[in-house]
């Protein structure tokens, strides 16, 4: 009975289709969904070659109690474009982010507004209109916020959006993304995570300029979107992005800021900051010991397992602590 009850709702959600076309939509044709509007937007007219280019995506609730969107509200777009003569353009791998939110709550009569950026889904090679699908879905919930359930109803979308690139001069580009920069030194934790990912796709030169622009901080002070903006530094994975992060790691003078670099270089397993690690390893902080052994084992390279060992004598005992499970990682990793 339980199967038949799920299969049913399934068939019903699948009814809920949404199609836009540039920033234009249709109502939902099942009776429930006509409650919840979804509307897909393209960003701006025109974008700059090394700008991100965003889709919005408004969900309104027209319900009377609150409604829960799921995770997958961003995991789930997918796009694909094609140039002027056809040619598809190349797809990148999944973006590392999921989505802006787990679970958001929206109440009724409001809006929720998601951001997606096309440049972590598609390497557009220059200046140009593309003519872009996107397929996306919505998963809301009218009763709990913990998981999917019964109540659960989804809203598709396929828009069709052309996207129009131009080549623009150096001053225009880095004009067009101050306004992320802002966005990182606001204490909006939202914005500050899609900034995050917006710097993370735009040219990277520029983009690992004005990252260190905002890891500098005031005045020595903790800067808050700092783990933000090394994730983005990280996820540009250049030359002078890494060099950026370990240079943050030996160097910065907050030790949060020192931790958040030292930590996505391991994350990443970026070999090249191995023996900036290592010396690591002997920093006056034990909190930045503690942090450069587990990025030691994320990285995995079992040359490091000496270095490990001198650990356990620390005076410390969290880095003891640390540096025995980083060894026993290493070794088992071995075998």
């Amino acid at each position: 009975m339980f199967i038949l009850k799920r299969l049913l709702v399934i068939l019903i959600a699948l009814l809920g289709t949404v199609i836009a076309q540039n920033g234009a939509t249709a109502e939902p044709t099942e009776q429930s969904l006509a409650n919840v509007e979804v509307q897909a937007f393209i960003g701006k007219p025109e974008f700059l070659v090394g700008e991100p280019i965003t889709i919005k995506v408004v969900v309104t609730n027209r319900y009377k109690e609150t409604i829960h969107l799921n995770d997958r509200i961003v995991r789930g777009f997918r796009f694909s474009a094609k140039d002027s003569s056809g040619k598809l353009v190349k797809k990148h791998q999944e973006p590392s982010i999921s989505g802006l939110y787990p679970i958001v709550s929206v109440r009724s009569g409001t809006d929720f507004n998601s951001v997606a950026f096309i440049n972590e889904y598609l390497d557009f090679p220059g200046p140009g209109i593309y003519n872009v699908t996107y397929r996306g879905y919505i998963h809301f919930d009218k009763s709990s916020p913990e998981s999917l359930d019964e109540d659960t109803q989804t809203v598709e979308i396929l828009s069709v959006l052309d996207v129009k690139l131009r080549q623009g001069s150096s001053s225009e580009l880095e004009t067009a993304l101050s306004q992320y920069l802002k966005q990182l030194k606001s204490r909006d934790n939202r914005l500050q995570r899609q900034a995050a990912r917006a710097l993370s796709v735009s040219e990277p030169v520029l983009a690992v300029k004005l990252l260190g622009e905002v890891l500098e901080g005031e005045n020595g002070s903790y800067p808050l979107s700092a783990t933000y903006a090394t994730w983005a530094l990280a996820k540009i994975s250049t030359e002078p992005a890494i060099q950026a992060l370990i240079d943050l790691g030996l160097h910065d003078n907050h030790w949060r800021v020192r931790t958040a670099a030292i930590r996505e270089l391991g994350r990443r397993r970026i070999n090249k900051a191995l023996p900036a690690l290592t010396n690591l390893l002997s920093d006056k902080n034990p909190i930045i010991r503690i942090a450069a052994l587990r990025s030691l084992g994320d990285i995995g390279d079992k040359n490091c397992i000496p270095q490990v060992e001198l650990r356990f004598n620390d005076p410390d005992e969290k880095v003891r602590a640390t540096a025995k499970k980083v060894y026993k990682k290493l070794i088992e990793d071995d075998k």
